[in-house]
């Protein structure tokens, strides 16, 4: 089994099967005012490519580590600040979770490359080589090579996260914490900075994209 960390929107419950996700409906990205429609409308194609390649639009975007869930600078702020969701704890067993690439999403959802590590402070002189070599990676392909990217044999630390059925009770996942009936949080220690401190020695095994571990092509 494997814990997990969901945002979900207030008024459903992972408990009661007879509902279902509403992803476009409640999505930052669709909704957010500052955000263009050019930035929507491709936003709202990368979910159903996705929503294609899986089967259905029945998924919950997961977490697979705490610290990032409930990161001050960017989960809380996003989600339960903005969004006024609630956060859902579960137990998965491994063969029920897919397991997916934060960068290639990010590039199929916004077009842009987003570096998810900041290993300047650690690896400076590595720096410059890691973004270029990262960029280079991902701005030449294209939509299906994006998407054909994305799913992961296994998990990458920092890099991808994951993706699970809903209804979860038909999946065999437990739910550990249920924010409606338990609170809207339970953290005692919310994160003020991006958790995730790579050792350099992590840095080769990790960078560029095209050495990555968690896929089959590699």
């Amino acid at each position: 089994m494997m814990r997990l960390w969901t945002w979900q929107n207030p008024d459903f419950s992972l408990a009661n099967k007879q509902q279902k996700v509403q992803s476009l409906e409640y999505s930052y990205y669709l909704n957010a005012p500052t955000i263009s429609k050019k930035a929507k409308e491709r936003h709202k194609v990368a979910y159903q490519k996705v929503w294609e390649r899986l089967g259905t639009d029945q998924i919950l975007w997961c977490f697979t580590q705490y610290e990032v869930a409930v990161n001050k600078l960017s989960s809380i702020k996003e989600f339960e600040e903005i969004r006024g969701c609630l956060l859902w704890e579960l137990d998965a067993p491994e063969d029920k979770i897919i397991r997916y690439c934060n960068a290639a999403w990010e590039c199929l959802r916004s077009g842009k490359p987003n570096h998810p590590f900041d290993v300047k402070e650690f690896a400076p002189d590595k720096w410059d080589k890691i973004v270029k070599d990262f960029k280079e990676y991902w701005k030449g392909k294209n939509e299906q090579q994006l998407l054909g990217a994305m799913f992961l044999d296994k998990f990458v630390n920092g890099c991808s996260e994951a993706i699970v059925f809903h209804p979860v009770e038909e999946c065999s996942i437990r739910i550990e914490k249920n924010p409606i009936t338990e609170g809207r949080w339970w953290c005692d220690n919310v994160q003020k900075r991006f958790p995730y401190k790579l050792r350099s020695s992590e840095v080769k095994e990790i960078m560029p994209c095209a050495q990555c571990p968690g896929r089959a092509e590699n």
